[in-house]
């Protein structure tokens, strides 16, 4: 079961706080710029609850992160939410145009920080099981299929 979140920010005082935020609910995974988050997803992708991401980063911005993430298809399978001082409407737009679940704007309040973790995280589960069903709902059909190619073959009725 999914129940890791990876705070990706340069700052450790927002790690701390955004940790002490979501420990009550979640195993908390910290990096401090986006080269070692990658490295992290890399090795705990299937963990993964969320991934909260700042934009401005040393060695590997927040932007940059992205794109490899939308590069690797992992945008589809991990909510990822933007923690940011940046509360222009561009960065904000280009953010959501990569993909993001949510953009969460500092200072940081508690109640929003973990209402919005909950909400990303939970339609994001949701989506996966209703994907899961619907592959389960398609393959159903061909399942029937073969096994009446199966049964016609070894001259079995139905």
């Amino acid at each position: 079961m999914r129940n890791t979140i990876l705070i990706v920010d340069d700052s450790e005082i927002n790690r701390t706080l955004l940790s002490s935020f979501l420990e009550q609910d979640y195993t908390i995974v910290e990096a401090e710029n986006g080269k070692k988050a990658l490295e992290i997803i890399d090795r705990k992708a299937d963990e993964l609850t969320a991934i909260l991401l700042d934009l401005v980063m040393p060695e590997m911005d927040g932007m940059q992160v992205l794109q490899i993430l939308n590069e690797r298809k992992l945008m589809d399978s991990i909510p990822v939410l933007i923690i940011s001082g940046d509360t222009s409407y561009e960065a904000e737009r280009k953010c959501f145009e990569l993909g993001i679940t949510d953009y969460i704007t500092k200072p940081f309040n508690n109640t929003i920080v973990q209402k919005r973790v909950k909400n990303s995280a939970g339609l994001y589960e949701y989506k996966m099981q209703l994907e899961k069903k619907v592959e389960e709902y398609i393959l159903l059909p061909e399942a029937v299929i073969w096994l009446q190619i199966f049964c016609l073959v070894n001259y079995q009725v139905i």
